[in-house]
């Protein structure tokens, strides 16, 4: 929705219709939206490591995704990582 918001503003600053002030007011909108994703999907990434070991699990940080593969997909979550647990 943020990216949809973003590229209206974008179209209606080249038809004239407003000022660059709302391009800008956009595009922080949407960082600061995404931004919000990453820290929510870092809280339960987090959350999940904390409950498999308190239930004595163990914890492979290596099947981690990347940092720029979550990053890459985007703050509409269309991919939920799973938690890199082993039994």
């Amino acid at each position: 929705m943020n990216d949809r918001l973003l590229s209206l503003a974008r179209t209606r600053y080249d038809g004239g219709i407003t000022t660059y002030l709302e391009v800008v007011v956009a595009e922080a909108t949407a960082l600061t939206n995404r931004r919000a994703a990453v820290d929510l999907l870092t809280r339960r990434m987090t959350g999940s490591v904390d409950l498999v070991k308190a239930l004595g699990g163990g914890w492979d940080a290596s099947a981690l995704p990347s940092a720029g593969a979550v990053l890459s997909r985007g703050s509409d979550g269309e991919k939920n990582p799973e938690p890199a647990v082993r039994p």
